[in-house]
């Protein structure tokens, strides 16, 4: 329920990839805003759309970007409502409702459930009326806070339930800030944001929660990569014999971790990739970034993750003659199994304007007072 990301189109719907009923927003947070039945003044967190985009502003928007979709698996997919940023600044508490109604239907069923709850927020634009009070006055800012009440709604629903000792809930943010919006798009002390592969650009909190099954306060430094949650909900289900042979899958199971702690990973690589272009490899502490930021000195760079998460002071002389046969050696095995199972491909497509482009010219100005010479 909330925001999907993976295809608004005929065989990508949530119904179409393994859910039995879902209610989702098509497309991207943009869409939101840039829709056909978008106005300069709307309000967008508190400004209007005429501050964050300028003329040719949000208005005469040439695509249908249609709007919040309900069905049931084997359904038609059916629209909601329209996209609208007077319905996008109280979405997420919408969606939450929803979550609620979900689990509250089936706390008293023999069947497990999976439920997703994925919010728009945090995105720069929007925020819900009742959280804009906060001493930051960014819609990010705004949005956490929405966010952690309506959490705190679900995890209440669960306990007042009964229910809570039987559920693993796992939080986790999506990645990256976006500081072509700035203040509004997040901020991080590491290097990076949205689209690189930076720390900044790809590491995330990350929250468990099992009341008598996994300890309170810690706070472990085993890797996880988002893969892994596929098959660590499948081994905590007891379905990892349903999960496919015929392709390789990614993720490993970490219910290790979750229920025993600190060192019970079962991960210590990670491959970095910027769609399919592959620009860092970590192991264990050590990181190698194939991408440097200054090309015509460091042919890439190494860091020690430990001493240094913000990859401000690389250093080949020490961790790279020390880690770099090793880490060349991974690569070259993991680029000949990829030979063997191709990535898929990045599929787009050029999709023809539902109305006329025709953004406004820029107006001849004249001010209403002058010198009188």
């Amino acid at each position: 329920m909330g925001k999907w990301h993976l295809g608004d189109d005929e065989g990508n719907h949530p119904t179409e990839q393994g859910f039995d009923e879902a209610e989702w927003s098509e497309g991207t947070p943009p869409w939101w805003v840039n829709n056909k039945n978008a106005l300069k003044d709307d309000d967008i967190g508190g400004f209007t759309q005429r501050t964050l985009m300028h003329s040719p502003g949000s208005e005469g928007f040439p695509y249908d970007t249609g709007g919040v979709m309900r069905a049931k698996k084997g359904e038609e997919p059916q629209l909601v409502y329209e996209y609208s940023m007077e319905k996008y600044n109280t979405y997420d508490t919408e969606v939450a409702d929803h979550v609620i109604e979900f689990i509250t239907q089936r706390a008293d069923s023999d069947q497990p459930f999976f439920v997703n709850f994925w919010g728009k927020g945090n995105h720069f634009w929007g925020a819900h009326p009742d959280f804009r009070d906060t001493p930051a006055e960014t819609n990010t800012a705004a949005q956490m806070v929405e966010h952690d009440y309506n959490v705190g709604r679900v995890l209440k629903t669960l306990t007042d339930l009964g229910i809570a000792e039987n559920t693993l809930v796992v939080w986790s943010s999506d990645n990256g800030p976006m500081y072509t919006v700035h203040p509004h798009g997040g901020y991080s002390l590491l290097q990076g944001g949205k689209g690189e592969t930076r720390e900044g650009g790809i590491r995330v909190p990350a929250i468990a929660w099992w009341p008598g099954m996994i300890d309170p306060g810690q706070d472990p430094l085993d890797l996880i990569q988002i893969t892994d949650f596929f098959t660590t909900w499948a081994g905590v289900a007891g379905v990892m014999s349903e999960v496919p042979g015929d392709r390789v899958i990614d993720g490993v199971d970490q219910s290790g971790l979750f229920l025993l702690g600190e060192g019970k990973g079962r991960r210590d690589y990670v491959f970095h990739y910027n769609r399919t272009k592959l620009e860092a490899v970590r192991k264990d502490q050590v990181k190698l970034n194939l991408k440097p930021r200054n090309p015509d000195f460091h042919f890439y760079e190494v860091f020690n993750i430990y001493h240094d998460p913000a990859e401000r002071f690389p250093n080949e002389a020490r961790n790279g003659i020390w880690a770099g046969p090793g880490m060349t050696k991974m690569i070259q095995e993991h680029l000949l199994l990829i030979e063997r199972y191709p990535h898929r491909p990045v599929q787009s497509y050029y999709r023809d304007f539902d109305t006329s482009f025709d953004p406004q010219r820029t107006p001849v100005y004249k001010p209403k007072m002058t010198v009188n010479w």
